[in-house]
């Protein structure tokens, strides 16, 4: 893969995720994402084949407090949670299936795909 110069001075997680992607979006500079969040989200767009755009990442109470209909004990804010921009109905549908088989809690909503990996909330579960 050819980096870019901009790409050469960030902090690289994966193969194609790096960790200002993560970051929570308030500035607040809180960017502490599970590392077992990203080999499934690396796993995913290795199957995927396709560039995955993160919408939030790692979120600080703060910032999703502020976050309508977030909850309050949201995967986010342990770094244990991703979405990924997804508008497209056939992306979507390609998506939830490869992103289902990888992930144990899959969330769709308008706009984008919500994957998390915390274990104390039910698995397999699709909403």
């Amino acid at each position: 893969m050819i980096k870019s110069a901009m790409d050469a001075n960030r902090e690289q997680l994966s193969a194609n995720f790096f960790r200002d992607e993560f970051a929570c979006k308030c500035g607040c500079g809180s960017d502490q994402i599970d590392p077992e969040l990203i080999r499934k989200l690396q796993k995913l767009r290795d199957v995927y084949a396709k560039p995955m755009v993160v919408t939030s990442g790692v979120r600080c109470v703060k910032h999703n407090s502020g976050i309508p209909g977030a909850s309050k004990f949201s995967a986010h804010i342990l770094g244990l949670a991703c979405d990924f921009k997804c508008t497209d109905s056939s992306e979507r549908w390609d998506l939830v299936d490869l992103a289902m088989k990888i992930f144990p809690r899959v969330g769709l909503y308008d706009g984008w795909i919500h994957v998390d990996i915390q274990a104390d909330k039910p698995q397999k579960v699709l909403w």
